[in-house]
């Protein structure tokens, strides 16, 4: 779970993100990306996806699980909004971490052009 500094809780804040963000698509999540001084994150995950809240709430988590274990604090610096997609259902903690970690190298690589 993310402190609580470095969680987007702002229905302003997600909208701003969304719309002036770099996008990329996944096929578990796509991601949204804007340059920032810390890390802040948050997972949307609408009730097309799961019907049950503990369903969503553990794809929350299991999100960020992968986003922290790919080494986040190290490598990013911005705000994520990662929008889940349907896919995601049953997918593990390995499959996200793979996906997370070819996000890494995408933005890395952008960075590197600006």
């Amino acid at each position: 779970m993310l402190a609580r500094e470095n969680r987007i809780r702002k229905r302003k804040e997600i909208q701003e993100i969304l719309d002036k963000g770099k996008w990329w698509q996944g096929s578990l999540f796509a991601l949204v990306w804007r340059p920032a001084k810390n890390m802040r994150a948050v997972v949307i995950c609408s009730k097309k996806i799961d019907k049950r809240a503990v369903g969503r709430n553990r794809i929350k988590r299991v999100v960020l699980e992968a986003w922290q274990k790919s080494g986040a604090e190290e490598w990013f610096q911005g705000e994520a909004v990662f929008l889940v997609k349907k896919a995601i259902e049953g997918k593990g903690i390995k499959e996200l971490l793979e996906e997370t970690l070819r996000f890494k190298t995408e933005i890395k690589k952008s960075e590197g052009k600006s």
